[in-house]
């Protein structure tokens, strides 16, 4: 009679090591698995966001856009007016017309 209950007793005790494992990984996985499917802005995502360097991105503005310094401004208070809102309602699209080129 043990010998029968020896292999019921460890297939319960698998199942519950098996279900707790399950929940224990869905709610881990759960959130991550929810930001890649719909748009989510959780904190732990937010270290996922490239930061915005305004020193670089002005410098790097400077050197490579030519004879337009007035778009350097423009996109400047574009990006900070954007990324200074939390929910912004729309996203930041931003068109630069004329010829293409740069200097490396």
């Amino acid at each position: 009679m043990t010998i029968l209950c020896a292999p019921m007793i460890s297939a319960v005790l698998f199942e519950g090591i098996v279900g707790g494992v399950f929940l224990v990984s869905g709610y881990y996985f759960a959130p991550k698995i929810y930001c890649h499917l719909t748009e989510c802005c959780a904190e732990y995502c937010k270290n996922k966001w490239i930061k915005l360097n305004m020193t670089g991105l002005q410098s790097a503005l400077r050197r490579r856009v030519l004879g337009q310094h007035l778009i350097a401004e423009t996109v400047l208070k574009a990006l900070v007016g954007h990324l200074n809102n939390e929910s912004p309602d729309k996203a930041l699209a931003l068109s630069f017309n004329g010829w293409t080129g740069s200097r490396s």
